[in-house]
């Protein structure tokens, strides 16, 4: 059975257990420890983030987009359900017309007789044509219907059938002749013609069935005026072609089965042009055009697209947009997109160069894939990318800091996913559309992908301010919580929480201490005590914090009443919703004990009463008034802590004594197993060398199921331990490789979540990787063009802390 991530939503803050990016040299004990906590102020800001978080499956702007496909359905021609066998009491006009001026009449032209010079009242009249007749002239509404061997020739200035409108309907083996090659279809003309259909030019203003293929050197005027309107309703079994030098414009509702070609000309859909066409549309220039205008097609090839206002290219399964020069969308942001369609549809879009617009060049909505239409992905070949930065002054932008908002797009090149480096994730090709009359040379056409590969589709997406998501926990009840740090220099870390429900994500909550100067690295739920409990640092280094959480999981920001404490609470601010104290190397660093560098903190987990917290000075224990109990250095950093299931016991790693010249050092790893009643950590139930870890200033979380335990070990990949003895049972490392650069990249397996039949590795840039649990072979990925750092599991949805890509919501589907 086939699996695949779906992307249900992203967001900024995540809240979890994830290890810090970097941190500082060890140092001695040197002074006594003292809690120095201090409160601050948060600012509660979710009023003004509320409208960020993107769902991809809800019908609004920027999310999934509707199809008017059943209208459009619904609008089309069909052959009519009528008897047009010749009645018994049908007159011979060729014998006695003299009363076709009076209508209300049943006439025949009987086999190989003619009748020429026609002028008819068709009021309630019907016209069998066997033999051949020429009509000069008719008025008033009626049906004419052209038996197998039969010919109507129309004579006359208006260069339409009907003068007055009527149903026209030519049998297999009929013909209907226009004597100047012009065929107008006027609005309240039924034109029904069972087989193919040819003429210089051609306007359907009305409606036309055609069971066959229609072609005309034109579908315009002279003036380039389309003869189409929001009238016409069409119906094309066969082809559609215009082989002539002018523009094909379309409006209305059209159907074409085999295809539209226009040589080299131009096709416009424009206006209300609702349009279904089951094979392809072939032009040398394509315009989508005008708020409406909505095409349903499996493949598009031309020199150039271009893509306007709200208008939709809704995409089929195997659907292929090939265009040879330039696909320039000036509409992005509002909702002029490409839009897959059908369930599990995949599709290509391959451009030489991408042109777009938009409020922000890292934005993108011009494709969009929904969730609950299965597993839609959409693949972009295209190695130009560019923005329109104001009035037509492109630039090119890298494909690394597109966000492709409520879309599973994937970055591809020859049929193979490539992540940020431009490097294939696994060399398997799981993009590939084979050659036909409706996929034109196909793409990638021999290759023979997994028939029904497994691949992730987003959901949703958040605001985009430049912080990074480190962390993600669920407190069981709904409740999603996500933690922040500053990328780079500076800090300026928060705090969301969020809640999915039907693959809906709502943001509840905003938060950022009042300052702008922490940042969160790990964050972890005391469901009893009602606290989120955080570890990161600010500017005098590593640090611990609370919050109190509401009855509804929100954080509460609201300050105590000062007049009730005491000096030495008003002093360290107790009444500000924010507790924090220095963790043992920042006090250090303050005091001016030993190392300038005031340290990380990286990890932490509630053990009771107290704290345990994993930090760039090995072990520090907490109780829940932020005191500290107990301190113990450790011969490297401390990364990360984890329990096992049964919550009896838990895991701790960290480095061992390498001496560390830069991020790049390999270092040993120590893992341990404590007892729960054991809150000091001071005797392991075993503690052995964990192979080694590169670089040294990663994620390194842990994760324990059904007695094993999960270690991320950076650019080594992902290690398995026996829970009992701490002896490696497994290994999975991607393959990060350059044959290009001849080195290893930078890839790194850093968060790592574990359920009954699947391992979950926040894998970097490689994005969110699936391993089969028994096996640990590869299901499925999810790339996107940031750092995948943290990963948890609850109520069927896979969250990821995707680093500056926010929260990544998926579900996987099988």
């Amino acid at each position: 059975m086939k699996t695949k991530i779906y992307l249900l939503a992203s967001a900024v803050l995540l809240l979890g257990g994830l290890t810090a990016c970097s941190s500082s040299d060890d140092v001695d004990i040197a002074s006594p420890v003292s809690k120095d906590a201090v409160g601050e102020a948060l600012d509660n800001l979710t009023a003004e983030m509320q409208g960020t978080v993107y769902n991809c499956n809800v019908g609004v702007t920027r999310t999934r987009a509707k199809s008017d496909y059943i209208n459009i359905i619904n609008q089309i021609p069909t052959w009519p359900k009528i008897n047009t066998e010749v009645p018994t009491n049908a007159v011979d006009i060729t014998k006695d017309d003299s009363n076709v001026g009076n209508g209300n009449g049943v006439w025949v032209v009987p086999p190989k007789k003619k009748k020429k010079d026609l002028n008819i009242n068709l009021y309630n009249t019907t016209l069998y044509v066997q033999g051949t007749v020429t009509m000069t002239g008719n008025w008033n509404s009626g049906t004419i219907i052209v038996k197998d061997g039969g010919e109507l020739i129309v004579d006359w200035n208006n260069n339409t059938v009907f003068g007055n409108g009527g149903t026209l309907i030519v049998e297999k083996g009929g013909k209907l002749t226009m004597k100047k090659k012009v065929l107008q279809v006027g609005q309240y003309d039924k034109i029904y013609i069972d087989g193919d259909y040819a003429a210089d030019e051609i306007g359907v203003q009305g409606t036309m069935y055609v069971n066959g293929d229609l072609t005309a050197k034109q579908f315009n005027t002279d003036s380039d005026n389309p003869w189409m309107n929001i009238n016409t309703r069409l119906n094309v079994v066969g082809k559609l072609t215009a082989t002539g030098t002018k523009k094909l414009s379309t409006d209305g509702y059209i159907r074409v089965g085999n295809g539209i070609e226009a040589g080299d000309n131009t096709i416009k859909f424009q206006n209300g042009t609702k349009l279904i066409v089951d094979c392809g549309v072939k032009a040398k220039t394509i315009d989508v055009n005008s708020n409406g205008a909505e095409i349903h097609t499996k493949y598009i090839k031309c020199v150039n697209l271009t893509h306007c206002a709200d208008s939709k290219i809704f995409l089929g399964d195997k659907g292929l947009i090939d265009v040879d020069g330039t696909y320039e969308v000036l509409n992005n942001g509002n909702d002029a997109a490409i839009v897959m369609e059908g369930k599990d549809a995949m599709g290509v879009i391959k451009a030489a160069t991408i042109k777009f617009n938009g409020s922000n060049p890292s934005e993108i909505f011009f494709v969009k894939t929904n969730p609950d239409e299965g597993k839609q992905r959409a693949g972009i070949d295209c190695d130009n990318i560019m923005y329109n930065k104001n009035n037509g002054n492109y630039e090119t932008v890298d494909y690394n800091t597109l966000d492709f908002k409520n879309a599973e797009v994937q970055r591809i090149h020859d049929g193979k996913v490539i992540d940020k480096d431009g490097e294939p994730v696994d060399g398997k090709v799981t993009f590939s559309i084979p050659a036909g009359d409706c996929s034109g040379n196909g793409y990638v056409p021999n290759a023979k992908p997994d028939p029904d590969p497994v691949i992730p589709v987003v959901v949703a997406e958040s605001h985009t301010h430049d912080i990074s998501a480190t962390c993600v926990q669920h407190d069981g009840n709904g409740n999603v919580y996500v933690s922040y740090h500053q990328k780079g220099e500076g800090r300026s870390g928060c705090i969301e929480v969020f809640r999915t429900t039907g693959n809906t994500t709502t943001l509840k909550q905003f938060v950022r201490d009042h300052n702008k100067s922490i940042d969160f690295n790990h964050i972890c739920l005391d469901k009893a005590g009602k606290r989120l409990y955080a570890v990161g640092n600010n500017k005098n280094g590593g640090m611990l914090a609370f919050m109190n959480l509401k009855d509804d999981g929100t954080i509460n920001c609201a300050a105590q009443k000062m007049g009730e404490l005491d000096s030495t609470d008003i002093n360290a601010k107790t009444y500000e919703p924010l507790q924090l104290v220095k963790l043992y190397q920042a006090q250090q660093s303050a005091a001016g004990n030993g190392t300038k560098k005031g340290g990380d903190g990286n990890c932490v987990i509630v053990n009771g009463d107290k704290l345990d917290v994993a930090s760039t000075y090995g072990y520090e224990v907490y109780d829940n008034g932020l005191n500290p109990v107990r301190i113990t250095k450790k011969e490297g950093r401390a990364k990360h802590l984890a329990y096992a299931p049964d919550g009896n016991t838990f895991y701790a790693i960290h480095y061992d004594g390498t001496h560390i010249t830069d991020s790049l050092t390999e270092v040993g790893l120590k893992l341990e197993k404590f007892d729960k009643s054991d809150v000091n950590m001071q005797k392991p139930l075993f503690s052995v060398d964990a192979n080694k870890v590169k670089p040294n200033n990663g994620k390194n979380a842990i994760c324990v199921y059904d007695g094993k335990v999960y270690v991320c070990q950076s650019m080594n990949g992902l290690y398995v331990y026996d829970a009992n003895t701490g002896a490696q049972v497994g290994h999975y490392k991607e393959n990060i490789y350059s044959d290009k650069l001849e080195k290893d990249l930078m890839i790194c397996a850093n968060g790592v979540a574990v359920d009954n039949k699947y391992v979950y590795v926040a894998y970097g840039t490689r994005g969110l990787v699936v391993l089969d649990r028994n096996t640990l072979k590869k299901v499925t990925s999810f790339v996107r063009s940031r750092s995948a750092n943290y990963v948890t599991l609850a109520g069927g949805y896979i969250y990821v802390a995707y680093g500056r890509n926010s929260l990544q919501v998926f579900k996987l589907v099988e």
